[in-house]
């Protein structure tokens, strides 16, 4: 009983097994890897133990004794329910059909001591020496950098996809990088509105720094083009998807004078939005118009399919692994480069002329 406990409390290790079986702790890694010379007796007995004790061969310790691994892609994720996941999991794909190994790590975001935590995420994905690593800066912390510069001092490979403002403030080491202008989607939200004779707008963002955002400039920029006016209390964010249109929808609600036309972060938290106004009494588009962002299967789906802007998931996760992929064969060499690209605004039901003009 005492021995099932020990078992149960302490993992089985490499000199454990060896120990038991009588023979060296590179006869056991030998044994796993088929890489020593042995007879078939020995190999089934040090494997036959291995089973006994659950032990399993850590396959990053593996790669550490062989110098690190010359096909496996380290991947910093930061998971969300919306583009950012669609994004890496295509990422991923076009990896996977290039024949490399992919060692996925999260990024903590939205959680006490995150400095720390994303530092410690990123010294453990370097520990793993992979060959390269490939991440989205948003939501990077200072020290989260400087571990990744210390990757690149050591010959390590960075590819990011990024926005253009996140670019511009974060350059402390050598990446290429793969730019998308978020400023620019809402932008083109807010022209495209504004094209359509609204001349009240609002604006409802993934977040709570809204007015330090790019998407909030791009939306500035907007408004002060055609000589509009800017109402603050029309402009407010909420982190989350769903539950935040829900709330967005709430306040929209509880205006005495309420904008035409909305632009809205994301697809969930707009189709969200439209379904809470259209219970409490509203018509979309016709007592306001809304436009979301990413063009996800929330945007398609909708009750009001949503007018939304089309981030190319495709196009980025293709270029991103394209440029990785020249990296590695030295097709691409050099300082490092930058490539950019756009989102398309795809019109639907959600968006038409206010009923003024």
């Amino acid at each position: 009983m005492n021995q099932v406990m020990e078992r149960v409390e302490k993992r089985a290790t490499i000199q454990d097994i060896a120990r038991m079986t009588g023979v060296s702790v590179a006869t056991v890694s030998g044994a796993f890897s088929g890489k020593r010379r042995m007879s078939a007796q020995t190999r089934e007995a040090v494997l036959t133990k291995a089973r006994e004790l659950g032990f399993e061969p850590n396959p990053h310790a593996q790669r550490l004794r062989n110098g690190g691994c010359a096909n496996t892609i380290g991947l910093l994720s930061s998971m969300d329910l919306g583009v950012a996941s669609m994004t890496q999991s295509e990422i991923c794909h076009r990896l996977d059909e290039r024949g490399f190994q992919i060692d996925d790590h999260v990024l903590p975001l939205y959680v006490q001591q995150v400095d720390k935590r994303q530092t410690a995420v990123l010294r453990q994905m370097c520990r793993q020496n992979p060959q390269a690593i490939l991440f989205s800066s948003t939501g990077l912390e200072p020290h989260a950098y400087d571990v990744l510069k210390q990757y690149v001092d050591g010959g390590g490979i960075l590819v990011c996809w990024t926005s253009s403002r996140a670019a511009s403030k974060n350059q402390p080491f050598r990446a290429d990088q793969v730019l998308l202008d978020t400023a620019q989607e809402s932008y083109l939200q807010a022209k495209y509105l504004i094209q359509l004779g609204h001349r009240n707008l609002g604006f409802f963002a993934h977040g709570d720094q809204v007015l330090s955002s790019n998407r909030y400039e791009g939306f500035e920029r907007a408004l002060a083009e055609a000589n509009l006016a800017l109402c603050p209390e029309w402009v407010w964010g909420k982190t989350g998807y769903e539950d935040a249109g829900i709330e967005h929808a709430a306040r929209f609600m509880a205006l005495r004078e309420r904008p035409t036309g909305v632009c809205i972060v994301n697809d969930n938290a707009a189709a969200a939005f439209v379904h809470t106004v259209m219970r409490a009494g509203l018509r979309v588009p016709d007592d306001v118009s809304v436009i979301g962002c990413d063009d996800t299967a929330a945007a398609r789906g909708a009750f009001v399919p949503l007018t939304t802007m089309c981030r190319p998931v495709k196009e980025l996760s293709h270029t991103v692994v394209q440029i990785l992929c020249d990296r590695l064969d030295g097709t691409l060499q050099g300082p490092p480069i930058t490539r950019e690209v756009k989102s398309q605004l795809v019109i639907r039901s959600s968006t038409s002329a206010p009923k003024s003009v």
